[in-house]
């Protein structure tokens, strides 16, 4: 099992995966393969912007998880998503676990996220984690984690 950083093999699963997840997103409006391309080329050239993919030598890809807006003093977890046939499967666990450790290596003190408040499951999935809810919005909920 690797977190590796996406390259060009990947963009169409990512769209895949980033379609099959519309509904956990501010946006949550399907996205075309022009709209993806486009954004996918903007992406993975970002130097502050790293995309990874989690994948297993029996199954292949199975998640991704993005660190966005990284500076000194935090990074932006975003943009976390197992495949639906993959959840409950431990993945989740996996790709934090494996994410953390790249933040920890970058010397990131914290991570912040921003997750919709309707997706309970993801938010009890951080507080598990050792997330702690730092705001609330009318739609949104922001989260700190401490590295």
């Amino acid at each position: 099992m690797s977190l590796r950083k996406a390259n060009e093999t990947d963009e169409d699963f990512l769209l895949e995966i980033r379609n099959q997840n519309r509904q956990f997103f501010f946006n949550n409006n399907l996205i075309t393969k022009q709209e993806h391309h486009d954004w996918f080329t903007k992406e993975i050239m970002k130097s502050d912007v790293y995309t990874f993919v989690f994948e297993t030598p029996k199954i292949g890809r199975v998640g991704t998880i993005t660190l966005l807006e990284v500076n000194e003093n935090q990074g932006e977890l975003g943009r976390f998503m197992v495949f639906e046939k993959y959840r409950g499967r431990g993945f989740s666990k996996l790709i934090f676990n494996a994410f953390t450790v790249f933040c920890k290596k970058m010397g990131l003190p914290k991570l912040i996220l921003y997750v919709i408040n309707s997706n309970s499951r993801a938010i009890v999935f951080y507080l598990k984690r050792g997330f702690k809810i730092i705001d609330c919005e009318k739609d949104k909920i922001k989260m700190e984690y401490l590295l």
